[in-house]
């Protein structure tokens, strides 16, 4: 815990979420909370012994989403799930809307290598077309853009800062889901201890050892653009190096989420989670059988109810009897309905948690 206070700079404890196994940091009010992440069970406590090596944060990306547009996305969300559970109201997913950060790794290194690569300029050719227009032959200039390819040769030595790598096996998951998270210019700041008070960080649960091979290609993207900068050309290609890196210095970038839940009719809670910049939502949808089903019963009621009139009033009005006949059995039909329409929208839906790669 001691190494935590150094490099976090806050009193921080360990939690583990026993259902899917995220790790977190937080401080120790955070002790018996839902685990923003599955909601199916509490955190407790991860013995000092049990704590994966976490590197410190150099960087955070802020929440910057507002409230007010919070909560239009989880107005939406409910909008868009068909005979939704009698649950799933905003002002109930709003009480429960929990901050967590999740990281990526960051990796300083310096680099060395000779590389080679053909290198592209551009250049004009100036062509004449002859065409035939009305009753004469005329002229006219093309201008075409060509490209000159040369061999180049050099060698290498830089410094990269902050090159990314994924720090969760489900940061695949999470781009895709979550979509950008709007990194450029001053969106990142040097982490301060106040940016997580009151705020989960999940802890990596990929080494760096393996993210490292993630990060390799960023350096070589890195590379590639200043060569072609260098070697001032408009393209480059075949580019090939052996690169020696060397004093690697690994940090985190946290990424900030909002999480929330709803509970189904079976009282199983929903996970929904938010980009915390630009407030992309994913979350499981699941329509509510049990109000369907009450849909089902009371209009079959009505259609039993109707059908008893239209058999007391058949001798006596037989038009008006038929046309109450026709309406039994429109309802009967429709009675069936909201519990297929609610079958047929689960179904398409998925029934993992957010970012679980099993």
């Amino acid at each position: 815990m001691d190494e935590l206070l150094t490099q976090w700079q806050r009193p921080i404890q360990a939690f583990i979420c026993e259902k899917c196994d995220w790790v977190y940091l937080a401080e120790t009010s955070n002790t018996a909370v839902a685990c923003p992440h599955c909601y199916q069970a509490k955190l407790t406590v991860l013995e000092a012994d049990d704590i994966p090596k976490v590197y410190p944060p150099e960087l955070v990306a802020e929440f910057i989403l507002p409230v007010e547009n919070v909560r239009k996305q989880l107005d939406q969300f409910a909008a868009s799930i068909t005979l939704a559970p009698t649950d799933l109201k905003t002002d109930n997913l709003m009480t429960r809307l929990r901050q967590m950060y999740v990281p990526i790794w960051l990796v300083d290194s310096s680099v060395r290598s000779i590389w080679q690569a053909e290198m592209g300029y551009n250049y004009k050719v100036v062509s004449h077309q002859e065409q035939y227009t009305g009753n004469q032959w005329q002229t006219f200039e093309q201008t075409e853009t060509k490209v000159r390819w040369e061999q180049r040769l050099g060698k290498l030595n830089r410094r990269y800062h902050n090159i990314t790598a994924p720090a969760l096996e489900e940061h695949t998951i999470l781009a895709k889901k979550m979509g950008s998270f709007d990194l450029k210019g001053d969106a990142v700041k040097k982490y301060q201890p106040q940016y997580i008070e009151k705020i989960l960080v999940r802890v990596p649960n990929r080494d760096t050892v393996d993210a490292w091979s993630d990060a390799q290609p960023r350096f070589q993207e890195n590379a590639i653009q200043e060569c072609q900068k260098a070697g001032a050309g408009d393209h480059i290609r075949q580019f090939q190096w052996s690169p020696d890196f060397t004093d690697q210095n690994w940090t985190q970038l946290l990424l900030p989420l909002y999480s929330t839940c709803y509970y189904d009719d079976d009282h199983v809670a929903r996970p929904i989670l938010l980009n915390g910049r630009t407030g992309q939502i994913d979350g499981i949808k699941r329509a509510s059988m049990r109000r369907a089903k009450k849909i089902t019963r009371n209009l079959a009621l009505l259609a039993g109810l109707f059908f008893i009139i239209a058999l007391a009033l058949f001798f006596y009005r037989p038009g008006f009897a038929i046309l109450l006949g026709m309406l039994t059995i429109a309802l009967g039909i429709g009675a069936i309905t909201p519990i297929a329409i609610v079958s047929q929208f689960n179904r398409r839906q998925k029934n993992d948690i957010p970012f679980d790669p099993r």
